[in-house]
C-alpha cells in the first residue's frame, strides 16, 4: 500500500485512496483500512470501468487520428494532382502565350501588307479619278473649243488624223488650222478676197494657195 501520509489530510484524517475514483471515505487510519477491506472490490470495479471508458475514448480518438490522417493524406494527393495539373497549365499557358505572340507579329506585318495595298489602292483610285477628271475636262474643252469655231465658220471642211487637226474657213476670208488635243490655233492663211465656204487641203499644199 502506499504510503498513508500521502493521503492524510490537514485535519488528520484520512482520504480513500481512490477519491480520484469519486470515493468520498474520510477517517482515521483503523477506518481506512476497513473502508478498504469492505470497498476494495467496489473501488477496482470503478478503475476498471474509467479505464475501459478511457481506452474507448482512446480508441474513438485513434479512430479520429486516423480519419484525419487519411484526409491529409488524401488533401497531399489531391495538392500534388492539382500542382501536376498547374503546371501542366502553366506549360500550356505559356505555349498559348508563344502562340499569341507570334500570331501578334503575324497580325502586325499583316497590317503594314494591308497599309501599303490600301495606299497603293488608294493612289490608283486617285490616279484613275484624276484622268477620269482629265478626260472630261479635255473632252469639255475640245466640245467647247469646237462650238466656238462653229460660230465662226461656214464649214468644217477637213479633220486630219483621228481629230487632232482641224481645217476650216469664215466669214473674215480667213482659213484656220487647229490643234484639238492641245485646243489652240496653229495657223490662220488670209490671203482670199472673199468668205471661205470650204476648205481642201492636199498633203503637199502650203499657205501659198489662195483657194
Amino acid at each position: 500500500m502506499n504510503d498513508l501520509n500521502d493521503i492524510k489530510t490537514e485535519s488528520g484524517k484520512y482520504t480513500c485512496l481512490f477519491s480520484s475514483f469519486g470515493c468520498n471515505f474520510s477517517g482515521n487510519e483503523g477506518e481506512l483500512n476497513e473502508h478498504l477491506k469492505q470497498k476494495l472490490k467496489r473501488h477496482l470495479d470503478v478503475v476498471l470501468e474509467n479505464m475501459n471508458i478511457l481506452k474507448n475514448k482512446n480508441h474513438v480518438l485513434q479512430e479520429e487520428l486516423n480519419a484525419i490522417k487519411l484526409n491529409i493524406s488524401m488533401f497531399k494527393n489531391k495538392i500534388k494532382e492539382q500542382q501536376k495539373n498547374l503546371k501542366k497549365d502553366i506549360e500550356e499557358l505559356k505555349l498559348n502565350m508563344n502562340i499569341i505572340s507570334e500570331l501578334e507579329e503575324i497580325i502586325k506585318k499583316k497590317d503594314v501588307i494591308i497599309g501599303e495595298l490600301k495606299f497603293q489602292l488608294q493612289e490608283q483610285i486617285t490616279n484613275k479619278a484624276f484622268t477620269e477628271i482629265n478626260d472630261e475636262i479635255i473632252t469639255k474643252i475640245k466640245d467647247e473649243v469646237i462650238a466656238v469655231i462653229k460660230q465662226f465658220v461656214f464649214g468644217i471642211s477637213k479633220m486630219i488624223k483621228n481629230f487632232k487637226y482641224l481645217c476650216s474657213g469664215s466669214h473674215d476670208k480667213i482659213i484656220y488650222l487647229w490643234d484639238m488635243e492641245m485646243s489652240k490655233l496653229l495657223n490662220s492663211f488670209n490671203k482670199h478676197t472673199n468668205s471661205v465656204r470650204s476648205v481642201e487641203f492636199s498633203p503637199l499644199q502650203s499657205n501659198s494657195n489662195n483657194n
